[in-house]
């Protein structure tokens, strides 16, 4: 049985049986995974690396190869503009207040 077969049985078996119990099992269990995933896919760098991320972030930002939001802050006055550079794969975030 290949794998997208074993998935599609398992989640009819899982709908068939599944109880409050099982289910916060299955809820702890997928956490954690993702939790091993997580941390596996972020790498420590150093920081000429980061600095060379930032100098093209800002070549991003003159050269108009951001995308941008802006966000209220709930009732308050304050405004959060965040800025996403795709070649530095990098963000920032400013706070107006």
């Amino acid at each position: 049985m290949d794998i997208q077969s074993r998935k599609i049985h398992f989640i009819q078996e899982f709908l068939k049986y599944a109880n409050t119990s099982i289910l916060d099992q299955f809820e702890e269990m997928l956490k954690i995974e993702r939790e091993k995933v997580f941390e596996k896919e972020i790498e420590p760098m150093t920081l000429k690396e980061y600095e060379l991320r930032v100098e093209k972030a800002f070549e991003d930002v003159k050269n108009n190869r951001v995308k941008s939001q802006k966000v209220k802050a709930g009732n308050r006055n304050m405004e959060i503009v965040v800025v996403w550079s795709d070649t530095a794969k990098l963000f920032t975030g400013l706070m107006k207040i």
